[in-house]
């Protein structure tokens, strides 16, 4: 009964009539098959490059509620509620030098007096 005739084995090629049209039905499953494991396992990278990323996100950001502020204002070009590491740098080092040549005026005035 198990190999009963007119049914093929379940692990057995699929041989097809080419009359049919069937071969190139093989080619384009084929074909769609590779794709789709091609697309899983980019979809599997760009997961695990997302996570690494957020996780960078969370040690240079503190928190998740300080990622979600930043992700709300990203693409707003006069958003200022918000401002990025580079940003507070930039403005640090100005007020930096600013107050080296208020030291350095002092100076020179408690010199010459």
């Amino acid at each position: 009964e198990g190999g009963a005739a007119g049914k093929p084995a379940q692990d057995a090629p699929l041989n097809v009539a080419p009359e049919f049209g069937m071969e190139d039905f093989r080619k384009k499953y084929l074909t769609a098959s590779n794709k789709l494991q091609e697309l899983r396992h980019e979809y599997q990278s760009l997961k695990v490059l997302a996570h690494r990323q957020k996780k960078v996100l969370l040690k240079e950001l503190g928190s998740e509620e300080n990622i979600e502020k930043a992700l709300a204002v990203v693409d707003d070009p006069v958003a200022s509620s918000w401002k990025g590491r580079a940003v507070e740098i930039k403005q640090l080092k100005a007020q930096v030098s600013s107050l080296q040549q208020q030291c350095k005026q002092l100076k020179q005035s408690a010199g010459s007096a």
